[in-house]
Parts: C-alpha cells; sequence; structure tokens
C-alpha cells in the first residue's frame, strides 16, 4: 500500500509538468521579439492585410468552416474590418511587451501570451490600450491573435483544441 501515495504523487507532477509554463530560451524570445515588433509596426501603420496574415494558421480556415464560406473571403472580410477600425481608432505607439512572457507547450505548438500596448482613438479621446495577444509558433514563425473577451479565446480553442489553458487575458 506505501506505493499507492508515492504512484499518485508522481502521476500528479507528470501532469503538472505537462502544462509548465517556461521561460522562452534566448532564440525564442528573439524571434518572438523580431516577430512581434513587426505585427505591432503594421497594427500601428494599418497594413491590415499583414495583421489578418499574421493570425494563427488555423483560425481563418476554422472560421471558414464554420461559416460553411470560403477562407478567402473570410480573410479579405477580416483586412476590410480591420483597415476600416485602423483608420477609425487611428493607433499610435504600438509595441509589444515581452516582459515576463512565458511559453507553454501544447500538442506539439509552443505558445505564450504577450501584451500589446499603445494608443488609440475613441469618441474623439486618446485612449491607453493594453492587450493581450496569444503568440503561436508555427513553421519558425510566431503569429498573433488578441484574446481578450472569452469570445477571442474561444475561437483559438475551437482551431487550436490542444491549447487547454487559454482564458482570455491571461
Amino acid at each position: 500500500m506505501p506505493r499507492l501515495p508515492l504512484l499518485s504523487a508522481l502521476l500528479l507532477s507528470l501532469a503538472a509538468a505537462a502544462h509548465a509554463e517556461r521561460a522562452p530560451s534566448p532564440a525564442e524570445l528573439e524571434s518572438l521579439g523580431k516577430d512581434a515588433a513587426a505585427f505591432a509596426r503594421n497594427t500601428e501603420r494599418n497594413r491590415a492585410g499583414r495583421v489578418i496574415d499574421a493570425l494563427p494558421e488555423r483560425v481563418i480556415p476554422a472560421v471558414a468552416q464554420q461559416a460553411n464560406t470560403p477562407p478567402k473571403l473570410i480573410r479579405d472580410t477580416l483586412v476590410d474590418q480591420a483597415r476600416a477600425f485602423g483608420k477609425s481608432a487611428q493607433p499610435e505607439e504600438v509595441v509589444a511587451d515581452l516582459s515576463g512572457v512565458m511559453l507553454d507547450e501544447a500538442g506539439g505548438l509552443t505558445w505564450g501570451v504577450v501584451r500589446l500596448k499603445g494608443t488609440s482613438l475613441f469618441s474623439g479621446q486618446r485612449v491607453r490600450f493594453d492587450t493581450a495577444t496569444i503568440a503561436i509558433l508555427e513553421d519558425g514563425d510566431w503569429h498573433f491573435a488578441r484574446i481578450d473577451t472569452q469570445a477571442q479565446a474561444d475561437l483559438i480553442r475551437a482551431a487550436y483544441p490542444e491549447i487547454t489553458e487559454l482564458s482570455p487575458g491571461r
């Protein structure tokens, strides 16, 4: 009987290790920093096509499947919406904050959450924003999507069911 508590403890520690966050390696931090800075720049400069193309690779196909709509139409619609929002919100001083970023592994994916910060125009006033943005490493490039709301987090979980430890704003 003494082995049962030891076995239980071992299984619990293995389960915890499977979802353990870790600090990025220097190479991961460098590539994440480079891609996140480009994403922030594209957001600030209202390069809507580049912003939408930086979405995690499974997002548009997942939306297209749910909507029974061709992926190209979903992408084009998102680009138009992002462009219109960028013109009205006029983002400025957009930066990707990687301080304290931790990475996680899920089903062969590496992912983490960065903060996208800056200012935007709302109702005629400049307002600071700080958004939680998931970063997923796919094929050597980091892809980004906001996860501030439950709907945004649900969309990522639908496209990436292996990412189970994701909550809005995380």
